[in-house]
């Protein structure tokens, strides 16, 4: 447990110290309040509750979810790379001497 909440809290250091979560963070907003406000006709129903604002977030979240997972993929992808390439270059090193 203690090595994931060391994880965790480097994870999101490592979020906050670049414009990455204020950008999540804009979207989510922007996104939400058009959803519940406009499409979900918040003003129109003559109630007062969050229901248009719980339909609509399972899709928000999954489209920010599948947006972050890929930046994470995309970077670990590029980390393979270079990891493979580093291992052709030490190989060939190698195998020559």
């Amino acid at each position: 447990m203690r090595t994931t909440l060391i994880v965790a809290r480097r994870e999101l250091g490592g979020y906050f110290a670049t414009p990455v979560a204020s950008v999540f963070i804009v979207i989510f907003l922007v996104l939400q309040g058009a959803l519940t406000f406009n499409l979900g006709n918040f003003f129109g129903r003559g109630l007062a509750d969050l229901n248009p604002f719980f339909t609509f977030i399972p899709w928000v979240f999954l489209l920010l979810v599948s947006v972050g997972a890929g930046g994470v993929i995309g970077c670990l992808s590029v980390m393979a790379i270079l990891h493979a390439k580093e291992l052709i270059v030490w190989e060939t090193r190698h195998r020559s001497s």
